[in-house]
């Protein structure tokens, strides 16, 4: 009799399982927030390579490792380029590239998603990420021009609403370009200035890009007409020729505008 009980228990352990592998099922549970659960039952479905598009998607949806994501949807866009999937991958691995401070290649994968398929839902979100990704690298006109259009293209949405935002902040910052600091002591220290924000955060952001590439990088304040603006400062040299030499550097580089500072 305990076989007999402890057998049907097994029977219908496997059975709950097996009900739960399908693509509706396992779409539920990431849904629901039952990624532990839902990664149990993609285990069962097979080899990644083998994976349809529905099946390899939801993978990479609920993949912890994002490095590992990022080429799980690599995968289902070169595997299943005409793939209902293929722009929502597209959009995940430009945000990826974006998370990780790689503006130029999140451009590109956002202008995919643009290109491939332009009546996808995601291409208000796709074009207000092309305008962050030319706002963090300070080509103002480009990133003025995909807000514009995201704004344009329909009004009064959230992320319309967000790029109004952030259109509005690209003039204060150039509003508050250009203001260099005066000396507090006889020795002068000039810098370049790469960024000015009424916002803490975006500077903060800006800030945390240039250190990661490697820079010695400064924030500074300064109040103009009223309004407080976190600056962001590259560098420390003790001529202004070796900083406008930095500068120039600075923009052949990364294409990023800057301004003589001192300090």
């Amino acid at each position: 009799m305990i076989r007999l009980q402890f057998g049907i228990i097994i029977l219908f352990f496997g059975f709950g399982i097996g009900y739960a592998q399908s693509v509706q099922d396992v779409a539920a549970l990431i849904r629901a927030g039952e990624m532990e659960t839902a990664r149990n039952h993609i285990q069962l479905w097979g080899p990644t390579k083998d994976l349809s598009d529905s099946r390899l998607f939801l993978k990479a949806l609920s993949n912890p490792d994002a490095d590992s994501a990022f080429n799980e949807y690599q995968l289902l866009i070169d595997k299943y380029p005409q793939s209902s999937h293929a722009d929502d991958a597209l959009f995940r691995m430009a945000q990826y590239k974006y998370a990780r401070g790689l503006y130029k290649s999140a451009k590109d994968l956002y202008k995919q998603t643009l290109q491939k398929n332009p009546q996808s839902q995601l291409v208000q979100k796709s074009l207000y990420g092309t305008a962050l990704c030319f706002q963090a690298t300070d080509q103002a006109d480009s990133a003025n021009h995909y807000f514009r259009k995201c704004i344009s293209e329909n009004p009064g949405s959230s992320i319309a609403k967000l790029a109004q935002n952030d259109f509005e902040d690209q003039a204060e910052e150039r509003a508050g370009q250009n203001q260099p600091v005066s000396p507090q002591s006889n020795r002068i220290e000039y810098a370049v200035q790469v960024g000015a924000f009424s916002h803490q955060t975006k500077a903060l952001m800006r800030k945390a890009y240039y250190e990661r590439e490697g820079f010695q990088v400064k924030l500074h304040q300064k109040s103009k007409d009223g309004t407080l603006y976190y600056l962001v400062w590259l560098g420390s040299f003790d001529t202004p020729e070796e900083a406008r030499t930095f500068g120039a550097q600075l923009q052949k580089r990364y294409g990023v505008r800057y301004f003589l500072v001192s300090e």
